[in-house]
């Protein structure tokens, strides 16, 4: 996907929260730390992004976005810099 829906904050959930984000896209901790590999992930597997300051759950400010992600049925999210993913947010 090359550019990220904006979704509800409601969807963001502590039950879908990815602490383990890295492993939850397929990547190892190393690999999710280059930009283009997490880039690359999202395209695949994100569905959506909200702006974390709406956010109940772990709110952050707008420096972040919260993207939402689905693999293989299962829907999670985390945090990342905005400007890592500026273009996949039409930006």
């Amino acid at each position: 996907m090359d550019k990220l829906p904006q979704i509800s904050a409601e969807k963001f959930t502590y039950e879908t929260w990815g602490s383990d984000f890295w492993n939850m896209l397929g990547l190892g901790y190393a690999e999710s730390m280059e930009e283009d590999n997490l880039v690359r992930a999202i395209k695949e597997y994100g569905i959506g992004y909200c702006s974390p300051s709406r956010l109940k759950i772990r709110p952050k400010d707008d420096e972040y976005v919260a993207v939402m992600c689905e693999r293989d049925g299962e829907k999670f999210w985390f945090h990342m810099f905005r400007d890592d993913i500026g273009k996949m947010l039409g930006e």
